[in-house]
């Protein structure tokens, strides 16, 4: 009998291709858990990055924000050599700037963070439209993609940050150039957990536009983080995505990642109950990831004490 997601050891991880995740996820009945890390910022705690973090506390799949793939570096993958002969914030400026410069020519992070984490590691790539000023390294481009496949990604996500003003047509163009490229090679998840400045996917001409550009996941924002997404509603959505044969994601982007945990727990309910495969917490926590505990309780809401802490303990 095939393993769960909440099941996999970091061998059966690191080994399994997209086609693989893809049946995983869908066989894992509701219960696979995303985050994301806002990783070009400092760390929540001390010599632990944020991908470990989300990992010890029972998260899946994690999703790099601010991820530069013309430039990788994870904020915290390495330790910083202070030079106690520098005034001390000098020193950590500087070290900082060294780990990154070889960060970029090392090029191996990606490899490294899925090695430490023992789970399946994805970034976001934003679809913006031609003429905005945006860095080149956070772009959707045909690229950024090859350069996602050559650093070792699991998965990319096409979506928009805050005020990017990416819309379901830019999306859905940056789809169908991923498909071309890395279909089969990495799991292509489309959609929006916010407005972005450009409205939502929030209609079922819009799952079927998503679904016909290629995507694996769509993604939709989950009931109660926007206006008029009732648990109902998003079922609609959901159950086209369905027919259309798409495994489908909702998220916590409105920044109610750090909302009390009694919400968390109401979302990620609300979220099974209209059938979402995937449950996604954003970065817009205090320190550039969703409160832990919070990522926890979508883990012990969707799938109970004894699979979050297998999840959590889970490392060989």
């Amino acid at each position: 009998m095939p393993k769960r997601i909440f099941e996999l050891n970091k061998t059966e991880t690191l080994k399994m291709d997209t086609k693989t995740l893809i049946k995983t996820i869908a066989g894992s009945e509701g219960r696979s858990v995303m985050a994301e890390a806002l990783i070009s910022k400092r760390p929540l705690v001390e010599l632990v990055s944020d991908p470990e973090l989300l990992a010890s506390f029972g998260v899946d799949m994690i999703t790099l924000n601010t991820f530069d793939v013309i430039n990788p570096f994870i904020y915290g993958l390495d330790e910083a050599e202070i030079d106690d002969t520098m005034p001390r914030i000098e020193s950590i400026l500087k070290s900082q700037l060294d780990l990154y410069e070889k960060s970029k020519q090392k090029k191996d992070c990606v490899h490294r963070i899925k090695e430490y984490t023992g789970r399946f590691i994805g970034t976001n790539l934003e679809p913006v439209a031609d003429g905005v000023d945006y860095p080149e390294g956070f772009k959707a481009t045909k690229e950024n993609f090859k350069h996602a496949l050559d650093l070792g990604f699991d998965y990319i996500v096409l979506t928009g940050n805050p005020h990017t003003k990416v819309s379901i047509d830019t999306i859905a163009k940056s789809t169908e150039e991923l498909a071309q490229i890395a279909k089969g090679k990495m799991m292509i998840v489309s959609g929006k957990m916010h407005g972005a400045g450009s409205g939502n996917t929030d209609s079922l001409y819009n799952v079927r536009k998503i679904a016909n550009a290629g995507a694996d996941v769509i993604m939709f924002g989950a009931p109660g983080t926007l206006p008029g997404y009732t648990m109902e509603a998003v079922k609609v959505l959901i159950d086209e995505a369905k027919k259309l044969k798409l495994l489908t994601k909702t998220a916590i982007g409105t920044a109610q990642e750090n909302a009390p945990i009694d919400t968390i727990k109401q979302i990620a309910l609300m979220s099974k109950m209209a059938g979402a495969d995937i449950m996604h917490i954003g970065d817009a926590g205090l320190g550039g990831m969703s409160y832990p505990m919070n990522a926890m309780a979508i883990s012990l809401v969707i799938r109970g004490e004894v699979h979050t802490y297998r999840r959590m303990s889970l490392r060989r």
